[in-house]
Protein backbone atom coordinates (compact mmCIF):
# COMPACT_ATOMS: atom_id res chain seq x y z
CA UNK A 1 0.00 0.00 0.00
CA UNK A 2 1.21 3.43 -0.31
CA UNK A 3 1.25 5.00 3.10
CA UNK A 4 1.42 8.83 4.66
CA UNK A 5 3.44 8.20 7.64
CA UNK A 6 3.06 10.30 10.91
CA UNK A 7 5.43 10.22 13.40
CA UNK A 8 8.45 11.93 15.69
CA UNK A 9 10.21 10.68 18.45
CA UNK A 10 11.80 7.24 18.51
CA UNK A 11 8.81 5.18 19.51
CA UNK A 12 7.99 5.72 15.79
CA UNK A 13 10.65 4.31 14.46
CA UNK A 14 10.19 0.74 14.57
CA UNK A 15 6.63 1.38 12.96
CA UNK A 16 8.07 3.15 10.16
CA UNK A 17 11.04 0.95 9.12
CA UNK A 18 8.26 -2.09 9.43
CA UNK A 19 6.45 -0.14 6.80
CA UNK A 20 8.75 0.83 4.25
CA UNK A 21 9.70 -2.94 4.24
CA UNK A 22 6.67 -3.84 3.27
CA UNK A 23 4.64 -1.33 1.78
CA UNK A 24 5.80 2.24 0.11
CA UNK A 25 6.08 4.95 2.49
CA UNK A 26 5.63 7.97 -0.10
CA UNK A 27 5.72 10.96 2.38
CA UNK A 28 6.99 11.25 5.85
CA UNK A 29 5.27 14.08 8.35
CA UNK A 30 7.42 14.76 11.01
CA UNK A 31 7.90 17.44 13.65
CA UNK A 32 10.57 20.48 12.89
CA UNK A 33 14.03 20.48 13.80
CA UNK A 34 14.80 21.27 17.76
CA UNK A 35 17.68 22.49 19.08
CA UNK A 36 19.36 19.89 21.74
CA UNK A 37 22.09 19.12 23.03
CA UNK A 38 24.69 22.31 24.87
CA UNK A 39 25.18 23.84 21.76
CA UNK A 40 21.54 24.72 21.22
CA UNK A 41 22.45 23.12 17.49
CA UNK A 42 19.14 22.21 15.40
CA UNK A 43 19.02 18.47 15.18
CA UNK A 44 15.90 16.44 13.05
CA UNK A 45 13.62 14.17 14.61
CA UNK A 46 14.48 10.40 15.41
CA UNK A 47 11.73 9.78 12.78
CA UNK A 48 13.22 11.76 9.84
CA UNK A 49 16.97 10.28 10.67
CA UNK A 50 15.50 6.95 9.77
CA UNK A 51 13.44 7.91 7.41
CA UNK A 52 16.81 9.53 5.74
CA UNK A 53 18.66 6.52 6.17
CA UNK A 54 15.70 4.10 4.55
CA UNK A 55 16.01 6.38 1.74
CA UNK A 56 12.92 7.94 1.79
CA UNK A 57 13.01 11.02 -0.52
CA UNK A 58 9.87 12.74 0.44
CA UNK A 59 9.78 14.54 4.29
CA UNK A 60 7.77 16.96 5.36
CA UNK A 61 8.42 19.31 8.20
CA UNK A 62 5.27 21.62 9.30
CA UNK A 63 4.89 23.56 12.46
CA UNK A 64 2.08 23.56 12.16
CA UNK A 65 0.10 20.86 10.40
CA UNK A 66 -3.83 22.66 10.07
CA UNK A 67 -2.01 25.77 7.74
CA UNK A 68 -3.88 25.64 4.45
CA UNK A 69 -0.58 25.10 2.60
CA UNK A 70 0.45 21.92 5.16
CA UNK A 71 -2.79 20.62 4.38
CA UNK A 72 -2.29 21.19 0.35
CA UNK A 73 0.88 19.41 -0.01
CA UNK A 74 -0.22 16.68 2.46
CA UNK A 75 -3.37 15.39 0.15
CA UNK A 76 -1.74 16.26 -3.23
CA UNK A 77 0.13 13.00 -2.40
CA UNK A 78 -1.71 10.06 -3.82
CA UNK A 79 -1.33 7.88 -0.97
CA UNK A 80 -3.76 4.98 -0.01
CA UNK A 81 -3.45 4.91 4.03
CA UNK A 82 -2.56 7.56 6.62
CA UNK A 83 -0.72 6.24 9.67
CA UNK A 84 0.06 7.67 12.57
CA UNK A 85 2.24 6.71 15.53
CA UNK A 86 3.20 9.60 18.37
CA UNK A 87 3.54 12.59 15.67
CA UNK A 88 3.06 15.07 18.29
CA UNK A 89 0.08 17.43 16.87
CA UNK A 90 -3.87 16.35 16.16
CA UNK A 91 -4.03 15.90 12.46
CA UNK A 92 -7.31 18.02 11.33
CA UNK A 93 -10.49 16.93 9.56
CA UNK A 94 -9.47 17.50 6.13
CA UNK A 95 -7.05 15.05 6.73
CA UNK A 96 -8.86 12.63 8.85
CA UNK A 97 -11.94 12.57 6.06
CA UNK A 98 -10.13 12.51 2.84
CA UNK A 99 -12.23 10.61 0.78
CA UNK A 100 -9.83 8.07 -0.68
CA UNK A 101 -7.51 7.62 2.15
CA UNK A 102 -8.32 5.64 5.25
CA UNK A 103 -6.30 7.15 8.72
CA UNK A 104 -5.48 4.79 11.64
CA UNK A 105 -3.12 5.25 14.57
CA UNK A 106 -0.87 3.49 16.77
CA UNK A 107 -1.23 3.83 20.60
CA UNK A 108 0.93 3.01 23.13
CA UNK A 109 -2.10 1.69 25.49
CA UNK A 110 -5.29 -0.52 25.79
CA UNK A 111 -7.56 1.82 24.77
CA UNK A 112 -10.08 3.26 26.02
CA UNK A 113 -8.11 3.78 29.02
CA UNK A 114 -4.65 6.52 28.79
CA UNK A 115 -5.50 8.34 25.96
CA UNK A 116 -3.13 11.11 25.53
CA UNK A 117 0.21 12.33 25.59
CA UNK A 118 2.15 9.75 28.34
CA UNK A 119 0.37 6.54 28.39
CA UNK A 120 4.00 4.60 28.94
CA UNK A 121 4.99 6.31 31.83
CA UNK A 122 1.32 7.23 33.52
CA UNK A 123 0.74 2.69 33.46
CA UNK A 124 3.74 2.76 35.24
CA UNK A 125 3.37 5.51 37.94
CA UNK A 126 -0.17 3.88 38.68
CA UNK A 127 1.36 0.30 39.15
CA UNK A 128 -0.35 -1.62 37.01
CA UNK A 129 0.24 -5.21 35.92
CA UNK A 130 -0.67 -5.10 32.51
CA UNK A 131 -0.59 -2.76 29.53
CA UNK A 132 -0.97 -3.07 25.16
CA UNK A 133 -0.76 -1.55 22.18
CA UNK A 134 -4.18 -0.31 19.93
CA UNK A 135 -4.65 0.89 16.61
CA UNK A 136 -7.85 2.63 16.05
CA UNK A 137 -9.20 4.14 13.12
CA UNK A 138 -8.43 8.44 13.60
CA UNK A 139 -11.41 10.23 14.46
CA UNK A 140 -10.69 14.61 15.27
CA UNK A 141 -11.19 13.49 19.32
CA UNK A 142 -7.30 12.50 20.76
CA UNK A 143 -7.20 8.65 20.72
CA UNK A 144 -10.59 7.93 21.05
CA UNK A 145 -11.66 6.32 17.16
CA UNK A 146 -13.30 3.00 17.17
CA UNK A 147 -10.22 0.21 17.76
CA UNK A 148 -9.54 -2.02 14.85
CA UNK A 149 -6.48 -4.16 16.49
CA UNK A 150 -5.43 -3.97 20.42
CA UNK A 151 -2.82 -6.44 21.91
CA UNK A 152 -2.10 -6.78 25.69
CA UNK A 153 0.80 -8.25 27.88
CA UNK A 154 1.72 -8.28 31.44
CA UNK A 155 4.26 -5.60 33.48
CA UNK A 156 6.39 -6.77 35.57
CA UNK A 157 8.11 -5.29 38.45
CA UNK A 158 11.39 -4.59 37.10
CA UNK A 159 10.07 -2.85 34.30
CA UNK A 160 10.93 0.55 33.51
CA UNK A 161 10.31 3.36 31.07
CA UNK A 162 12.63 2.14 28.81
CA UNK A 163 12.17 -1.56 28.27
CA UNK A 164 8.35 -0.36 28.34
CA UNK A 165 8.86 1.90 25.02
CA UNK A 166 11.14 -0.78 23.70
CA UNK A 167 8.68 -3.55 23.91
CA UNK A 168 5.87 -1.73 22.98
CA UNK A 169 7.48 0.40 19.73
CA UNK A 170 8.11 -2.82 18.48
CA UNK A 171 5.31 -4.71 19.34
CA UNK A 172 2.99 -2.14 17.94
CA UNK A 173 5.42 -2.38 14.67
CA UNK A 174 4.43 -5.97 14.32
CA UNK A 175 0.82 -5.12 15.13
CA UNK A 176 0.28 -2.54 12.30
CA UNK A 177 1.53 -4.98 9.52
CA UNK A 178 -1.29 -7.12 10.90
CA UNK A 179 -3.74 -4.64 10.61
CA UNK A 180 -2.97 -2.99 7.34
CA UNK A 181 -2.63 -6.64 5.68
CA UNK A 182 -6.42 -6.88 7.33
CA UNK A 183 -7.38 -3.56 5.71
CA UNK A 184 -6.35 -4.49 2.52
CA UNK A 185 -8.14 -7.83 2.22
CA UNK A 186 -11.08 -5.99 3.60
CA UNK A 187 -11.80 -7.84 6.70
CA UNK A 188 -10.07 -5.19 9.26
CA UNK A 189 -12.37 -4.61 12.49
CA UNK A 190 -13.96 -1.31 14.34
CA UNK A 191 -14.71 -1.68 17.86
CA UNK A 192 -16.05 0.80 19.56
CA UNK A 193 -14.53 2.24 22.83
CA UNK A 194 -16.33 2.22 26.10
CA UNK A 195 -16.20 5.92 27.16
CA UNK A 196 -17.42 4.83 30.58
CA UNK A 197 -13.86 3.38 31.05
CA UNK A 198 -12.02 5.93 29.16
CA UNK A 199 -8.91 7.53 30.94
CA UNK A 200 -6.55 10.14 30.64
CA UNK A 201 -2.54 10.47 29.90
CA UNK A 202 -1.74 13.93 30.58
CA UNK A 203 1.50 15.07 29.42
CA UNK A 204 4.36 15.17 32.12
CA UNK A 205 5.17 17.83 33.73
CA UNK A 206 8.07 19.13 36.04
CA UNK A 207 6.24 18.24 39.49
CA UNK A 208 5.98 14.90 37.94
CA UNK A 209 9.51 14.34 38.23
CA UNK A 210 9.95 15.69 42.23
CA UNK A 211 9.54 12.64 45.13
CA UNK A 212 7.47 12.92 47.97
CA UNK A 213 8.96 10.58 50.58
CA UNK A 214 5.93 10.62 52.15
CA UNK A 215 3.71 8.64 49.77
CA UNK A 216 4.38 4.87 49.75
CA UNK A 217 7.52 3.27 48.98
CA UNK A 218 5.18 1.27 45.92
CA UNK A 219 4.43 4.95 45.18
CA UNK A 220 7.86 5.95 44.95
CA UNK A 221 9.12 3.04 43.44
CA UNK A 222 6.45 3.08 40.74
CA UNK A 223 7.27 7.26 39.97
CA UNK A 224 11.10 5.84 39.72
CA UNK A 225 10.74 3.11 37.22
CA UNK A 226 8.02 5.77 34.89
CA UNK A 227 10.76 8.23 34.80
CA UNK A 228 13.98 6.23 34.02
CA UNK A 229 15.79 6.31 32.17
CA UNK A 230 14.41 9.94 31.41
CA UNK A 231 14.06 12.01 32.78
CA UNK A 232 14.16 10.94 35.73
CA UNK A 233 12.59 10.94 39.01
CA UNK A 234 14.40 13.54 41.62
CA UNK A 235 15.24 14.13 44.72
CA UNK A 236 17.32 17.04 47.13
CA UNK A 237 20.40 16.55 48.61
CA UNK A 238 22.00 19.84 50.71
CA UNK A 239 20.59 21.91 47.97
CA UNK A 240 21.80 20.05 44.62
CA UNK A 241 19.32 17.73 42.54
CA UNK A 242 20.07 13.85 42.86
CA UNK A 243 18.12 11.39 40.46
CA UNK A 244 16.74 8.23 41.31
CA UNK A 245 17.03 5.83 38.92
CA UNK A 246 16.30 2.11 40.02
CA UNK A 247 15.47 1.24 43.15
CA UNK A 248 13.06 -1.89 45.46
CA UNK A 249 10.04 -1.77 47.91
CA UNK A 250 11.80 -2.82 51.08
CA UNK A 251 9.05 -3.90 53.95
CA UNK A 252 9.45 -2.39 57.06
CA UNK A 253 7.37 -1.30 60.38
CA UNK A 254 10.29 1.62 61.06
CA UNK A 255 8.81 5.18 61.74
CA UNK A 256 10.75 8.10 61.17
CA UNK A 257 11.50 11.31 59.33
CA UNK A 258 10.30 10.60 55.78
CA UNK A 259 13.32 10.74 53.44
CA UNK A 260 16.14 10.00 56.39
CA UNK A 261 17.95 6.77 55.89
CA UNK A 262 17.37 3.88 57.63
CA UNK A 263 20.27 1.53 57.03
CA UNK A 264 22.96 0.93 54.60
CA UNK A 265 23.31 -2.54 53.13
CA UNK A 266 25.05 -4.22 50.32
CA UNK A 267 22.80 -3.33 48.00
CA UNK A 268 22.65 0.23 48.80
CA UNK A 269 21.15 2.89 50.99
CA UNK A 270 17.41 2.38 52.29
CA UNK A 271 15.59 5.15 52.76
CA UNK A 272 12.14 5.63 55.51
CA UNK A 273 8.61 6.49 53.39
CA UNK A 274 5.12 7.41 54.11
CA UNK A 275 5.20 3.11 54.06
CA UNK A 276 7.59 0.80 54.65
CA UNK A 277 11.16 1.99 52.95
CA UNK A 278 12.83 2.39 49.95
CA UNK A 279 16.60 1.01 48.87
CA UNK A 280 18.45 2.59 46.26
CA UNK A 281 20.25 0.36 43.31
CA UNK A 282 20.86 3.50 40.99
CA UNK A 283 21.24 7.50 41.15
CA UNK A 284 22.63 10.32 39.66
CA UNK A 285 24.14 12.79 41.21
CA UNK A 286 23.79 16.36 39.52
CA UNK A 287 26.39 17.23 37.07
CA UNK A 288 27.59 13.40 37.24
CA UNK A 289 26.84 10.33 35.21
CA UNK A 290 24.58 7.66 37.07
CA UNK A 291 26.62 5.56 39.14
CA UNK A 292 25.53 2.61 41.84
CA UNK A 293 23.81 3.63 44.64
CA UNK A 294 26.73 1.86 46.90
CA UNK A 295 29.51 3.52 45.03
CA UNK A 296 27.36 6.96 45.65
CA UNK A 297 26.81 6.66 49.09
CA UNK A 298 30.19 5.58 49.92
CA UNK A 299 31.37 8.77 48.74
CA UNK A 300 29.13 10.12 51.37
CA UNK A 301 29.02 8.28 54.22
CA UNK A 302 26.70 10.04 56.25
CA UNK A 303 24.04 8.40 58.85
CA UNK A 304 22.38 11.22 59.54
CA UNK A 305 21.80 11.84 55.37
CA UNK A 306 17.81 12.95 54.80
CA UNK A 307 16.68 13.09 51.23
CA UNK A 308 14.36 15.54 50.06
CA UNK A 309 15.98 19.04 51.62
Amino acid sequence: MRIIFFGTPDFSVPSLTALQERHEVSLVVSQPDRPRNRGMTLSPPPVVKAARALGIEMIFQPKLIKDPGSLTRIIAIEADLLVTVAYGQLLPKALLHHPSIAAINLHASLLPRYRGAAPLQRVLMAGENETGVSIIHMVPRMDAGDIIASQAFPVDEAMDYGTLHDLTSKMGASLLLEVITAIENGVSMRIRQDEAIASYASRLQAEDCIISWSDSAQAIHNRIRALSPLPGAETQLRGKRLKVLRSRVVESLYEDLPGSLLENTSEGPCFVTGSDALLLLEVQPEGRKRVSAVSWFNGIRDSNLVLGR
